[in-house]
C-alpha cells in the first residue's frame, strides 16, 4: 500500500498486540486507503473499534479531543454499508452533528474520501439541503433530522410508500457527550426510535432492517450509561485513556504557558486567572491576546478561539480588536454566531482554517470539534 503521495506506508504497528495497522485498514478495503492511505499509522482509538464497528457492533467510541475518534467510527460504518447492492440508490449513512458548523466540518472531512471511492456525500441542515439527491452519507443536526421525519415521505392513497431516510443501515453520531444529560439528548433516542419504525415499515419484505448506532464522545464518567441511552442496550464501549495536554497563559505581567495538571479543582485554577473590569475588558482583552501572540514565545499561538456569552459582544469585540491586533503582526479577526448569514459564518470558518494566524470571536455556535488547522 503507498500514502497519496506515492511514499510507502508503516502500518504493520506494534508486534503481538492483535492485528497490525495495515491488515486493519486493508480490512476496510477501499474506504480505508482513501481515509487512511496518507498517514504512517492508525491511532490507537482507531485500532480498537474499527474492527469492532466493522463486525456490526453498536459501539459508543471515547477518548481524548483530536484522537481520531470520528474517522474510528465512521470510516468502518461506511465501509461495512458499502457493499450493500443498492448503495448508489439511496442514503445508507445517517451522520448526526451538534451545530451546523460541525456539520461543514465533518463534511469537508469526509467529502473528499467518498469522492475517491465514488461515494456521494451531502449535508440536511437549514443552510444546506442536499437531501434531494439522496447522498449515500447525510449529515446533519438532530432538528434536520427530526424534519426529515415528518417530512419526507412517498405517499400514495393515504399509505406511506417509501421515505428519504428509510433505507438508512447505520447512524454515526459525532460529540455524543453534548447529548449526555439534555432535552436534545433525549430527543436523539426518540428519533432514532421512530426511525427503527420506519424502517421497519417500508423495509418488512427485506432481510436486514435494524441499522447499526455507532458514537464518538469525548472522554465521559460513564460512557456505558451513556451508551446505553443513546445506542439501547446491549451497545459496547470502547473507552482510549489519556487526556490532551493543555497549557494556560498565566496572569500579567508575567504571562507565560503554564501546564494546567489534570488534578486541578476549578478553585485551584481560579487563582492563576485574570479578571478584567468591564470598562477595561477590550483593551485589557486585547493586550493578553497580543501576548498569547507573541512570536518570542518558546510555543507560540497562531490561532486563537475567543469564547463569548452573546452574539453583540462577538460583534464588538471582533470589531474593536482588528485595528488593535493588526498593529503587532498581520492577522484575521473574525467573528462567528448564529445571527450571521451562512455565507458569513462559513467564510469566518473558511478563513479561520486556511489563515496562518487568526483569531475568531464567536459564541456556542463553534463550541465543539472543527478543524482550525496547526
Amino acid at each position: 500500500m503507498t500514502s497519496t503521495s506515492g511514499e510507502p506506508l508503516d502500518l504493520d504497528g506494534p508486534l503481538g498486540a492483535g492485528p497490525s495497522d495495515r491488515a486493519i485498514v486493508e480490512s476496510l478495503g477501499t474506504v480505508g486507503r482513501a481515509f487512511f492511505g496518507r498517514f504512517s499509522a492508525l491511532r490507537e482509538v482507531q485500532r480498537q473499534a474499527m474492527p469492532l464497528i466493522l463486525q456490526g457492533e453498536n459501539l459508543l467510541v471515547a477518548s481524548a479531543t483530536a484522537s481520531g475518534k470520528t474517522e474510528a467510527v465512521t470510516a468502518p460504518i461506511i465501509a461495512r454499508v458499502a457493499s450493500s447492492e443498492d448503495r448508489h440508490k439511496a442514503t445508507k449513512v445517517l451522520v448526526i452533528a451538534p451545530t451546523r458548523a460541525l456539520v461543514n466540518d465533518l463534511y469537508r472531512r469526509i467529502e473528499s474520501p467518498m469522492n475517491r471511492v465514488g461515494f456521494s456525500c451531502g449535508r440536511q441542515t437549514s443552510d444546506h439541503r442536499d437531501k434531494s439527491r439522496k447522498p449515500f452519507v447525510l449529515i446533519t443536526t438532530p432538528e434536520s433530522f427530526d424534519s426529515m421525519l415528518v417530512r419526507d415521505g412517498a405517499w400514495q392513497e393515504g399509505r406511506l410508500e417509501d421515505h428519504l431516510l428509510a433505507h438508512v443501515e447505520a447512524v454515526s453520531i459525532d460529540e455524543a457527550h453534548l447529548f449526555d444529560g439534555n432535552p436534545r439528548g433525549d430527543q436523539l433516542p426518540w428519533l432514532l426510535g421512530r426511525l427503527r419504525r420506519l424502517s421497519r415499515h417500508i423495509r418488512k419484505p427485506a432481510s436486514r432492517t435494524e441499522f447499526q448506532v455507532c458514537a464518538a464522545s469525548a472522554t465521559v464518567s460513564s460512557p456505558e450509561s451513556l451508551a446505553s441511552r443513546l445506542l439501547g442496550d446491549g451497545a459496547k464501549v470502547t473507552r482510549v485513556s489519556g487526556v490532551r495536554e493543555i497549557e494556560f497563559l498565566g496572569p500579567s505581567p508575567d504571562a507565560r504557558w503554564l501546564p494546567l495538571e489534570a488534578s486541578l479543582e476549578a478553585d485551584s485554577i481560579r487563582r492563576y486567572l485574570e479578571v478584567v473590569p468591564s470598562p477595561d475588558f477590550p483593551s485589557r482583552a486585547a493586550e493578553r491576546l497580543s501576548s498569547a501572540l507573541r512570536r518570542d514565545d518558546e510555543t507560540p499561538a497562531r490561532k486563537i478561539l475567543v469564547f463569548v456569552p452573546t452574539r453583540q459582544l462577538a460583534d464588538t469585540l471582533s470589531a474593536h480588536w482588528s485595528p488593535v491586533l493588526s498593529r503587532h503582526r498581520e492577522l484575521a479577526v473574525l467573528a462567528h454566531h448564529g445571527s450571521l448569514s451562512k455565507a458569513r459564518r462559513e467564510e469566518a470558518e473558511r478563513r479561520f482554517l486556511a489563515a496562518h494566524d487568526a483569531v475568531l470571536v464567536a459564541t456556542t455556535t463553534l463550541e465543539v470539534g472543527i478543524d482550525i488547522g496547526d
